[in-house]
Parts: structure tokens; sequence; C-alpha cells
């Protein structure tokens, strides 16, 4: 019964690490594949230097 027990666990937890995986690979995917792009809060100091290179970015 105990390795009953651990053999689910296992695959329970198998299973999450799997949609863990499959989350953050889609997140990069769209991130990496996204004209858009994230920016620095309108008071931030380093707003102006990303401003600046913006064009490089298109």
């Amino acid at each position: 019964m105990k390795r009953l027990v651990l053999s689910v666990v296992a695959l329970a937890l198998s299973a999450a690490t799997a949609r863990d995986l499959q989350i953050l690979y889609t997140l990069g995917d769209e991130l990496a594949n996204s004209r858009q792009w994230p920016n620095w809060s309108k008071d931030s100091e380093f707003r102006a230097a990303r401003d600046a290179s913006a064009a490089e970015r298109q």
C-alpha cells in the first residue's frame, strides 16, 4: 500500500511539474515572439533611456 501511495504521489508531482513547465514555456514563447515590449513606469528614472532606444526595437 505504501508503494502505491508513493507512486500516486510521484505521478501527481510529475503531472504538476509538466503543467508548470508548459505554462513557463508558453509564457516564454509568447514573450520571445511578441511585438509588444514591456516598459518602465512613467515616473521611473530608466524610462527615458528605454524610450530613446524604442526605434531600435521596431
